[in-house]
């Protein structure tokens, strides 16, 4: 047919890893704030980040609703920050999710890395709140929450009194409070607890307007789920740093017992959890809210600056401070300590026993975090931007809102460890570890790098079945044979595809179009005949350059596309290894010998693919009895030049022919049979995708 050529191919893969958390504000989107970091734990400053958010519904691995993705670039402390709802959308309608119908599960992806699946829990009630409103009547009211209409009587025209909380659960901080207008306060109270151990410490707990506070500095050495908090960093490492540490002052235990341990900003937002589950460090809004819950103004809440009158001195120990210019009442039992702090300039430590200074877990616009100063030589409270993050600060931790217990695996050793969970449900899943997956058709059943059960397959059929007994090509290989579920299509990328099921697989029963991986990223495209025969890189192209040949036949993707880590095809489908393709062929009557065979093998198996239209006369026998609708797409060859659309159609395989081709499948429009074959990756050919 034609001459093969290859080229060699480098590909580096870098992973990275992200820690995220997500706040509940406007029923417009979901703020969304992350830590990007490299493998080895560094902070990715300032670096392009793309990342995909979708919307599960059900369960975590339900229907995607919605999917958009957002191109971003981090700040020099790593942190990137997005609203979802406001990307490049791919998939659904934000506004149209319908959040009162069960579950919601929110999956992000930053390039190809899968960074896990949540379910929301305060968010989609925020949401689910736009889908609610009162019709009123003069004897009552018809209240529709999520479809569902009920009359309420009591509550109508003549009395339309609405009652905005300024206390409770998920109150506004303060009634003018426009830094904090749409930030929602943990007010949920102590509930009668008075200390509470963590790490082998007791610490007391106080109530103030509502909040549950430490009533002590914390002091424990390592995270939430266990891994311990590095420390005992000399002066240059610690001023250097860009992961979590903590220090002691004076490196004296003395210190310890009785301000705490010292901590930079890192900590408290490391998704492994520097406060006990149920407890977080606060935000800047957090400290507001309490002071006010003191008596401070709201204009004096937002100010930067020493603020207030002697908010300071009612929140101060009565002891362990230095020289007392002040009246130190401690009126709440707050306790507020002097532990000093140790500096990013040389490490060293100063101020214990004069100073004390407490972390907030916000980046505010200097580019640095927020933090609460006191000292005992003013009553008030100092809210001001840490010289660095490398500062060394105490730390209190304030209460959740959320007071079910969440369950879920709680060690951080698992493959499963859920961050957010704070009961352990004995569902931890181990890598490598022996197990059964119910399957009595595989043998060496362990919990493999998803985290999923699985075993080699030794017989059988059904959802990932060997190809086919005696296939010795494929016989380790196991195929995706999940079926259509009765869906009939598929929208992407904003172009509708059919589905087709065949032999228990499920394919497009179009040529791919897209212009973009799926994460968002635009596929090269438009490269000169030189160009394109050099590229080692993902790149597209449509016959002769014309539109209308992309609308009936899809575009001519190289090889490289197939196996970029963004994902040529949508979530939950994949480009179609070879062997997938032998599956296929297998169930269209094709005989475990040809499958192997190299060439032109089979009898009429392309008959049963090929369209009835768009091919070249005399379209050999074509019946598309399978429903597969191979279209004649034809090809962009190595050296850039068109050929063959309407009497060829070539699709990718993403499996490697030899060290540097790729396997392909052909039809013919004078022939009944299918070509197996391999050539150069830098080829132009169509693209079937089939379901994972």
């Amino acid at each position: 047919m034609k001459k093969i050529l290859f080229q060699n191919v480098i590909v580096t893969v870098t992973c990275l890893l992200i820690t995220s958390s997500l706040l509940a504000q406007s029923p417009q989107g979901i703020p969304y704030q992350a830590v990007m970091r490299n493998a080895d734990g560094t902070v990715m400053a300032s670096s392009a980040v793309s990342l995909t958010f979708m919307i599960h519904d059900g369960t975590a691995n339900g229907t995607v609703v919605y999917q958009e993705s957002h191109s971003l670039t981090s700040n020099a402390q790593g942190l990137v920050s997005c609203v979802v709802g406001n990307g490049v959308v791919s998939e659904g309608n934000f506004s149209s999710i319908n959040w009162g119908n069960g579950a919601k599960f929110l999956h992000v992806m930053m390039g190809s890395v899968d960074l896990g699946t949540q379910q929301m829990l305060s968010v989609p009630y925020a949401l689910y709140a736009g889908g609610t409103h009162v019709s009123v009547s003069a004897t009552g009211d018809t209240l529709t929450v999520g479809g569902q209409s009920v009359i309420v009587p009591g509550i109508s025209a003549a009395n339309p009194t609405i009652n905005i909380p300024t206390s409770g659960l998920g109150a506004q901080v303060l009634p003018g409070n426009t830094t904090c207008a749409n930030e929602y306060i943990n007010v949920v109270g102590c509930n009668g607890q008075t200390s509470l151990t963590y790490d082998g410490r007791t610490y007391d707990l106080v109530e103030i307007g509502g909040q549950c506070w430490f009533a002590d500095n914390l002091a424990t050495d390592q995270y939430r789920n266990g891994d311990a908090i590095p420390t005992g960093l000399d002066n240059a490492t610690w001023s250097t740093t860009t992961n979590g540490a903590y220090a002691i002052y004076n490196n004296d235990p003395v210190n310890d017992s009785i301000y705490g341990k010292l901590y930079n900003w890192y900590t408290t937002v490391d998704n492994r959890g520097l406060c006990p589950a149920g407890w977080h460090v606060p935000t800047d809004c957090e400290w507001m809210y309490l002071e006010g819950s003191l008596g401070m103004s709201v204009l004096d809440q937002q100010m930067m600056g020493w603020r207030g009158s002697n908010e300071g001195d009612a929140i101060k120990s009565s002891f362990d401070w230095g020289i007392q210019n002040g009246n130190f009442q401690d009126s709440y039992g707050f306790s507020l300590k002097p532990g000093g702090f140790r500096s990013v300039n040389g490490g060293n430590y100063y101020d214990n026993g004069i100073n004390g200074l407490w972390w907030s877990n916000n980046i505010g616009a200097s580019g640095y975090p927020l933090d609460r100063k006191l000292s005992n030589s003013s009553s008030t409270i100092l809210r001001g931007y840490s010289l660095s993050i490398q500062d060394g600060f105490s730390v209190r931790c304030l209460k959740d809102s959320e007071i079910a217990p969440i369950q879920g695996c709680t060690d951080g050793a698992a493959c499963n460890f859920l961050a957010s969970a704070n009961q352990d449900d004995g569902s931890c899943l181990y890598q490598n570890a022996t197990c059964d997956d119910g399957n009595a058709n595989t043998s060496n059943d362990v919990i493999n790098g998803e985290c999923v059960c699985a075993g080699t397959q030794t017989s059988g059929s059904g959802t990932g079945a060997q190809l086919l007994p005696g296939n010795a090509t494929c016989a380790t290989q196991n195929i995706s044979v999940t079926g259509c579920e009765g869906q009939t299509s598929l929208t992407y990328d904003g172009r509708t595809y059919d589905l087709v099921e065949i032999g228990g697989q499920c394919w497009f029963a179009d040529n791919l179009a897209t212009d973009q991986y799926r994460n968002g990223d635009p596929i090269p495209t438009g490269l000169d005949n030189t160009t394109w025969q050099n590229t080692t890189s993902g790149a597209f192209a449509i016959y002769n350059n014309d539109p209308a040949n992309d609308a009936t036949y899809g575009k001519l993707y190289n090889w490289f596309t197939t196996v970029d880590s963004r994902g040529l095809c949508p979530i939950g489908w994949h480009v179609p290894t070879d062997c997938e393709w032998m599956y296929l062929e297998g169930s269209l009557g094709m005989s475990v010998t040809d499958q192997e065979t190299v060439g032109w093998r089979g009898t009429t198996e392309g008959v049963a693919m090929k369209a009835t239209t768009n091919w070249a006369s005399p379209n050999t026998g074509a019946t598309n009895s399978s429903g597969f609708t191979a279209f004649p797409g034809g090809y962009r060859e190595l050296n850039g030049t068109y050929v063959t659309i309407g009497s060829y159609g070539i699709w990718w395989s993403s499996t490697e022919y030899g060290a540097f081709g790729a396997w392909y499948r052909l039809l013919e429009y004078l022939g009944s049979n299918v070509n197996r074959d391999g050539t150069s990756k830098q080829d132009g050919y169509s693209v079937r995708c089939v379901r994972d």
